[in-house]
């Protein structure tokens, strides 16, 4: 029974495949060039992702702390 990769895997596998084309010499250049495409893509989705969460005061989910009753 054959596992479907996971998404870190395949992010994993694309950045591999695009720092060192030289290790897949099946690639083409058009291939090379939409890997890093890809890439960029999967980098600026992070980056909206990080901001829509973190950089808005009213989405910003304070860590649990300790709180001392008295």
């Amino acid at each position: 029974m054959n596992e479907e990769p996971t998404l870190l895997e395949c992010v994993n596998r694309l950045h591999m495949m695009s720092l060192f084309p030289e290790r897949f010499p099946g690639l083409t250049a058009e291939q090379i060039g939409q890997l890093r495409l890809a890439l960029e893509t999967i980098n600026q989705a992070i980056e909206d992702v990080d901001s829509i969460l973190w950089d808005r005061p009213e989405q910003n989910i304070e860590p649990p702390g300790m709180e001392f009753g008295g």
